[in-house]
């Protein structure tokens, strides 16, 4: 007997017995209602690489009102089903998703959908913690999913590639020359934290050559526009996060890595060794206001 809600009658009545609406599961800030229910299954049709199944689980979570699964910061929302499609090989089928999502909610363009998903398969072990209690945090409850931050490397790889071929595309050259620099930093710093925390030796020439990229980059922006302010997302007290706006050019020279969805403005000294490594101190630091970042 199937117990998918699409196939039968049969299946949508286990369906709501397990997953009845009106019942809440705890997301980090709000709640998912079917008890979760259609994440659930948008994640085992990902594995499978139903796409449109997915899209049908997706459409129910739309229609119940859950708009914040696919704009807001949930600890877990469509951008685990982006990775569980790369992590069971599926990636060729995410297309069918970014174009639904595009389709319902004009904010998700692929190149932020792309980025959200980077910035979530960045390492994040503060939240592993939340997988054992999930009342651990003062801010959020909830199991944390662990899916994006804790797959391969390659998994990471595919979804960083694809998000440059979207900024490639970006017609400003300052702002895709931007997009790139940062991206290609936080390669680096992804890289480089991952390594740490699980004590492996890091291929700190790979790393480098994403520094040497992201330096190059940088270099062809005009300064005019490295001066102007950008809101970006910032981590308090552990697992809170504010807005906040800096220069784009204290965002590139920070000695670290600083910037999105729960993502820890400190991550590793690799930055900082590499401006020492090649005397770009005073390149990067000319005020007193740059060196109090």
């Amino acid at each position: 007997m199937t117990i998918s809600p699409f196939e039968s009658e049969t299946g949508l009545a286990s369906f709501n017995q397990y997953y009845p609406r009106g019942s809440y599961e705890i997301n980090g800030r709000v709640a998912n209602d079917f008890n979760g229910g259609y994440h659930t299954l948008a994640s085992l049709y990902a594995s499978t690489g139903n796409t449109n199944r997915v899209t049908d689980s997706f459409e129910r979570i739309r229609e119940s009102g859950q708009d914040d699964y696919f704009t807001g910061s949930l600890f877990n929302n469509y951008n685990h089903i982006m990775g569980i499609l790369y992590q069971f090989g599926h990636g060729d089928e995410v297309q069918t998703v970014v174009r639904w999502l595009g389709n319902n909610y004009a904010s998700n363009v692929p190149l932020t959908i792309y980025r959200n998903a980077v910035i979530r398969a960045g390492y994040m072990s503060q939240f592993s913690r939340g997988n054992i209690d999930r009342n651990i945090f003062r801010a959020y409850s909830g199991y944390f999913f662990p899916n994006l931050n804790l797959a391969r490397r390659d998994v990471f790889d595919a979804l960083a590639d694809e998000y440059e071929q979207l900024i490639m595309a970006v017609p400003d050259p300052n702002e895709r020359n931007y997009l790139m620099a940062i991206n290609m930093k936080r390669r680096a710093m992804y890289g480089h934290k991952y390594a740490f925390d699980r004590g492996m030796d890091p291929d700190i020439g790979r790393l480098e050559g994403y520094l040497d990229r992201a330096l190059g980059y940088f270099r062809n922006i005009d300064s005019d526009f490295l001066a102007e302010p950008v809101s970006i997302t910032t981590p308090y007290f552990g697992e809170g996060v504010r807005s906040r706006e800096y220069r784009r050019r204290d965002l590139f020279i920070y000695p670290d890595y600083m910037e999105g969805w729960f993502s820890g403005t400190y991550h590793s000294d690799l930055f900082f060794n590499y401006i020492d490594k090649n005397n770009l101190f005073r390149e990067f630091y000319r005020t007193s206001g740059e060196l109090d970042m």
